[in-house]
């Protein structure tokens, strides 16, 4: 949307800048461009509402939450915090109703509605957090016991026993190893409140 000149105005222009600046004292000559501002349309109310609307979204923790990996576990837990603002708000709302003497109703129904939404939210949290039983019998498991067991090694040669004693050690260590399994997984469901 730019202004156009004729040259003769263009030259014009030209020799306003400069005699501008000859008065100033400056050196300078011609200008090789000559740009037009055009003035900034103005900022409406609704212009301002949709940038502040997306200043706000921009900084909403749910929505860059959701941006960064749809499937983090932290996304419930932010929803469900979000909720429960929700939640306050409209008890807020229903307590300023009440005060005002009128019909709390409407406020105190979408409050209910928002109350079991937030239950089932962390219920599906709860569930979603639950630790599953651990697969001992996963590569990464077996790599980390394998080098769990390296390290022992490692240790008993470091600490001066024999080649025996680090045999007869694992030999031990092997039967004591049997029920690891089962009573580790009966340790992290004690842990868990299982």
């Amino acid at each position: 949307m730019g202004t156009e000149f004729s040259d003769s105005e263009l030259e014009s222009l030209i020799d306003r800048v400069k005699e501008t600046k000859s008065v100033k004292g400056s050196t300078s000559k011609k200008p090789s461009k000559v740009i037009v501002i055009e003035p900034a349309e103005p900022l409406t109310e609704e212009k301002e509402r949709a940038l502040h609307k997306q200043q706000t979204r921009n900084e909403d923790k749910l929505i860059r939450t959701m941006q960064g990996n749809v499937s983090d576990p932290h996304i419930l837990a932010t929803a469900a915090q979000e909720l429960a603002e929700e939640i306050f708000a409209l008890k807020f709302e229903r307590q300023r109703l009440e005060v005002e003497g009128k019909d709390i109703t409407q406020a105190a129904g979408k409050r209910v509605i928002a109350l079991k939404a937030l239950i089932d939210t962390s219920l599906k949290l709860k569930e979603l957090t639950r630790e599953e039983p651990v697969d001992f019998n996963s590569v990464q498991m077996q790599v980390i016991i394998r080098l769990l067991f390296t390290k022992i090694q490692e240790s008993l040669k470091s600490s001066g026993y024999s080649g025996q004693d680090i045999q007869t050690f694992f030999q031990v260590f092997q039967t004591n190893m049997e029920t690891f399994q089962v009573e580790a997984q009966r340790d992290i469901d004690l842990e868990l409140g299982d």
